[in-house]
């Protein structure tokens, strides 16, 4: 079976059959990262691109300190970002369930 006909102007193009056949192989694929994607959402118990955001540009603990990326390591088997502290046992620990009650992205999530 051909994957390329001729149009009218000479050229090639793909038949119908192989257009439909690459969008589903591109739906496919797609719809696995995304599985993937949202299985680690899942496990981490937070929305990646709000993590990301975290790790990026800071985030704000429910009394108003500022945390930089300087500030914080990312535990990814303790589910949560830690203060990062010579002295672990007096460290801070933002998990990642807890967005929205005691950590934020800015300060307006905090009213």
């Amino acid at each position: 079976m051909r994957l390329t006909e001729k149009t009218i102007n000479g050229s090639y193009d793909l038949t119908q059959t192989a257009k439909e056949d690459l969008k589903q192989s591109l739906y496919t694929q797609v719809e696995q990262k995304l599985d993937q994607l949202e299985d680690i959402e899942d496990e981490l118990g937070i929305d990646l691109i709000i993590l990301f955001k975290a790790i990026r540009n800071g985030f704000y603990d429910n009394e108003g300190n500022y945390y930089q990326s300087y500030d914080y390591s990312i535990d990814i088997e303790g589910n949560c970002l830690r203060e990062t502290f010579e002295d672990y046992m007096n460290s801070k620990s933002f998990y990642f369930q807890d967005y929205g009650k005691t950590w934020v992205l800015t300060k307006e999530e905090l009213e």
